[in-house]
């Protein structure tokens, strides 16, 4: 969903006033405490809420949202995935990117050797992870998105050059 960045999901219900505990695909927890709304992605499509509380229990975010006044209906929302604009995301430092603008880039290896495009990105338990697809050989490589196997990103040109792991 071009434009949005989806944050989270919601992994169950939190006490009985139908407040939701959310898995966080961000890198700062703390950040939930911004926002005011958000997108809960629904069958047809994202639906705006406002964020009426932010707890941080036990590493997870437990959020309040308009269109959940209880426990029943919170249930409903299990497995849902939230999303915000591009635009209220906190910005990267210099340095840094979002990951989501990594999809579409071309990949090559520190030789120079085409592996292929970033087609997708998923969350580990600690880090992300670039899987990258060669459409002629139907190859694919999964690298770590961190600065020991990144070694260049190119937003201008949508380049990027990795460090390969051996057997991945």
């Amino acid at each position: 969903m071009e434009g949005y960045f989806h944050i989270g999901t919601i992994t169950a219900p939190q006490g009985i006033k139908g407040e939701v505990r959310v898995y966080s695909h961000m890198d700062d927890i703390e950040w939930f405490h911004q926002l005011d709304h958000l997108y809960i992605k629904e069958k047809d499509g994202l639906q705006e809420t406002a964020v009426t509380s932010v707890k941080i229990v036990k590493g997870m975010a437990v959020l309040g949202l308009d269109r959940i006044p209880d426990r029943n209906e919170a249930e409903k929302f299990r497995g849902k995935e939230l999303y915000i604009l591009r635009e209220q995301a906190k910005q990267p430092a210099e340095d840094e990117y979002f990951l989501a603008d990594t999809i579409g880039m071309t990949v090559m290896d520190e030789e120079g050797t085409p592996l292929g495009i970033v087609e997708d990105t998923y969350l580990t338990g600690r880090d992300p992870v670039l899987v990258i697809r060669n459409k002629e050989t139907g190859g694919e490589h999964l690298v770590p998105a961190i600065g020991e196997f990144v070694k260049d990103v190119d937003l201008t040109e949508k380049k990027m050059i990795v460090r390969l792991i051996p057997g991945m």
